[in-house]
């Protein structure tokens, strides 16, 4: 079940319905350990990929539990999580706080200044911040992609702060639990060239992906789903490019600030979201794509080229429910 947010917002409007989606759910996987030992082995190309764009070279950390992902988030890191096990990132951090091993974000109201892991309370527990760090990869090896998830509803599942050169690749991000919540799934604030590949990020997060004042963003092949208010949000974005991504069952597509820039949707989809799809204060493109929305047939801002798009509803009320 979506949960519920209130949020306001100046922009366009469309809002869509449900086509043969479905949000998914994380179901629990069996544990297995000759797999995770054949992917502990395995040897894959994608080193020298993740360590292109910096030059830098990465250690390779191969880890199994939450708690060696958090330990081994380091600069000049890549991480290979290599088994097929759901890690709860919450279990993990609070018992990392619990032994003093993890500082707090936030002094004196005051964020820190120093690069590390840390963490900050919500609500309902504490959330995961990654500050100041550079050259990181998360890549799952497993063909059923790695589980990266948290227990709070208003904790963000992983939250970058003035980090550069971080890929995320393979990747399920979520919370546990369904309800009402502020967290978000992926934050990015004030990061630069970020690359997030082969990624789903579900609800029931607010947003599934937030970029806020980064750039060179690129995200390939990820699905957004099940968030309750909208699959990305981008504030103060610029250069960030979607390329073979689907945005389905959310609460709304995309928002866009009046401060973002060169922002571009490509061979994507766009199906089953309830709320607003395009609320754009900002120019942006969206080529060879396919848009299935049925309310408020208004796109202001938005450049479409070669796109297959259905609109063909006209009143709120008329949407079709869509299975969560």
């Amino acid at each position: 079940m979506a949960c519920a947010a209130s949020v306001m917002l100046l922009a366009c409007v469309v809002l869509a319905s449900c086509k043969n989606g479905k949000g998914r759910t994380n179901s629990d996987m069996d544990e297995d350990d000759e797999d995770e030992t054949e992917l502990a082995e395995a040897t894959t190309e994608d080193d020298e990929e993740a360590t292109a764009a910096s030059g830098a070279q990465q250690n390779v950390v191969d880890v199994r539990t939450a708690r060696e992902l958090l330990l081994a988030l380091k600069s000049d890191t890549h991480i290979r999580v290599v088994t097929i096990q759901q890690l709860n990132l919450t279990d993990a951090l609070d018992d990392l706080i619990d032994e003093g091993v993890m500082a707090r974000y936030y002094v004196n109201e005051r964020p820190r200044q120093d690069a590390g892991v840390f963490w900050d309370p919500v609500y309902d527990g504490n959330s995961l911040i990654v500050s100041g760090l550079n050259n990181i990869t998360i890549e799952a090896l497993s063909d059923e992609k790695g589980s990266l998830l948290v227990t709070p509803s208003y904790a963000d599942v992983l939250r970058f702060v003035n980090c550069e050169n971080i890929v995320l690749k393979n990747l399920i991000m979520g919370h546990k639990v369904t309800g009402y919540c502020v967290g978000d799934v992926l934050v990015l604030n004030e990061c630069k060239n970020v690359s997030v590949s082969g990624c789903e990020l579900f609800g029931c997060g607010v947003n599934g992906l937030h970029v806020d004042h980064s750039t060179q963003v690129a995200v390939t092949g990820t699905e957004m789903y099940g968030c309750s208010f909208m699959g990305v949000v981008l504030e103060g974005a610029r250069n960030v490019s979607f390329d073979k991504c689907k945005v389905f069952n959310n609460g709304g597509g995309i928002y866009v600030d009046e401060h973002c820039s060169r922002i571009s949707f490509d061979k994507s989809k766009f199906f089953g979201n309830k709320g607003m799809l395009f609320s754009c204060n900002s120019a942006i493109t969206v080529k060879n794509s396919d848009i299935e929305h049925h309310y408020d047939k208004s796109t202001a801002n938005v450049s479409f080229t070669n796109c297959q798009v259905e609109m063909d509803y006209d009143e709120a009320e008329d949407i079709p429910d869509y299975e969560d």
